[in-house]
């Protein structure tokens, strides 16, 4: 299976809206999400993010989208950005056939990776909510650390949402894709 990352294009608004036009409401509270963002909205902002893609050090986003045999399957954020110090990454795999497969957790760390280098993280955390099973197990496998958990507010309603931290560290990045590439290589 090839499996790679790519930067975010003007095309992949399409894919993204899709996604979140698709998602359930029991798919918006096992994100925390209290509706879905605005398809008009994504588009002006994916048509900016990409004519002015600001490098690292002045950029306060960054966003990823996974390829699967050269088609997107999901993507993969980058927020809170604090360059050479610390940032949160956030993860969307749209094509539900292929999640609990495993491929989440290699295009994962291979956006995390990339992050990790190109902003010269020393902390990079992913806070999925807590009681959202996929994100926690993929975390969970591939062995990164739950520091515990935090209370996240909401920007749009004020909401409360427990999420559960982790640290993303490179040792356990690399562990991690030396063995899943003999994995995936024999499928």
């Amino acid at each position: 299976m090839k499996l790679r990352i790519r930067e975010l294009q003007p095309d992949d608004a399409q894919f993204i809206n899709n996604y979140w036009a698709e998602t359930t409401q029991e798919d918006l509270d096992r994100l925390g999400e209290v509706k879905r963002p605005d398809p008009k909205g994504n588009i002006e902002f994916i048509n900016e993010y990409c004519a002015k893609r600001l490098p690292p050090t002045k950029s306060d986003e960054e966003i990823v989208i996974w390829m699967l045999e050269e088609k997107p399957i999901g993507y993969c954020t980058l927020k809170q950005i604090e360059y050479g110090n610390e940032a949160q990454t956030h993860i969307h795999l749209w094509e539900r056939k292929l999640r609990g497969k495993g491929l989440g957790s290699v295009l994962f760390c291979l956006s995390a990776r990339k992050y990790i280098a190109d902003f010269q993280l020393k902390n990079l955390y992913c806070q999925p909510k807590h009681d959202n099973p996929m994100p926690n197990g993929m975390l969970r496998r591939v062995g990164f650390e739950c520091l515990g958990t935090v209370d996240w507010t909401h920007p749009v309603n004020g909401s409360i949402v427990r999420q559960n931290r982790y640290r993303i560290s490179l040792e356990v990045i690399e562990k991690f894709l030396s063995s899943a590439t003999q994995l995936l290589s024999s499928h």
